[in-house]
């Protein structure tokens, strides 16, 4: 399933930037998908934030590894360097931790750099938030909550790709629910244990790289 234009809305990125998903994926079971050098961060701060709703927090694929994607900024299925988010399932499939990392070639989470400290519950909205401030570390952010951290000061990324709702590399690890309100930015937007989240919907800036999403609801099942 793919938003239809008229719901996209780009900022900072031209129209050669944007690109369709099938040229990475191959599938049409994503949310959207972009390339641009603005997604390029190397080792400068970064906001990646986007309210979610999942239906299921449960495994896609017969091997029961691949775990549902919110975002995945691979260059390739063997990157193992740039991150993914994803949903990690707990006993319960109505619940799950989110999980920041590395993946691998069978559309897996490799590596785990930060997990959150709260379990998020299927049918509920949470405004989610990995933020980079490179004389620190990444943060992961709850509903405006600190809930994980990861010290990448020394990492220097290189991913042009943002891929949104499913595994960009393999045929699996769709995330079934709903997703509203994503933005991007080259800074890092929030900072401490705890923000505000807005109520009202995200606005572009100066420090906008894609702002997306904003006025529709996305669902694959």
């Amino acid at each position: 399933v793919t938003i239809p234009n008229s719901n996209l809305e780009i900022v900072g990125l031209s129209a050669q930037d944007y690109i369709a998903a099938a040229n990475i994926v191959g599938s049409q079971n994503f949310a959207l998908s972009a390339y641009s050098d603005n997604f390029n961060f190397g080792a400068n701060n970064f906001t990646y934030e986007v309210w979610i709703n999942f239906n299921t927090a449960a495994t896609d694929g017969t091997t029961l590894i691949r775990q549902p994607v919110i975002f995945d900024t691979r260059n390739s299925n063997s990157d193992t360097l740039n991150p993914m988010l994803v949903l990690w399932q707990e006993t319960d499939t109505n619940f799950c931790t989110l999980l920041y990392g590395t993946g691998n070639a069978t559309g897996a989470l490799l590596t785990t750099k930060m997990s959150s400290s709260v379990k998020l519950k299927a049918g509920i909205w949470y405004h989610i938030a990995i933020c980079r401030n490179n004389s620190l570390g990444t943060t992961l952010y709850i509903n405006g909550e600190k809930t994980g951290f990861f010290d990448d000061r020394n990492i220097t990324y290189n991913s042009k790709y943002f891929v949104m709702g499913k595994n960009a590399y393999n045929a699996s690890g769709k995330f079934i629910g709903y997703f509203a309100d994503l933005r991007i930015s080259n800074t890092s937007k929030y900072s401490g244990e705890y923000f505000e989240v807005s109520k009202t919907k995200l606005t572009s800036s100066t420090d906008t790289v894609l702002l997306s999403l904003r006025d529709s609801l996305y669902k694959d099942d």
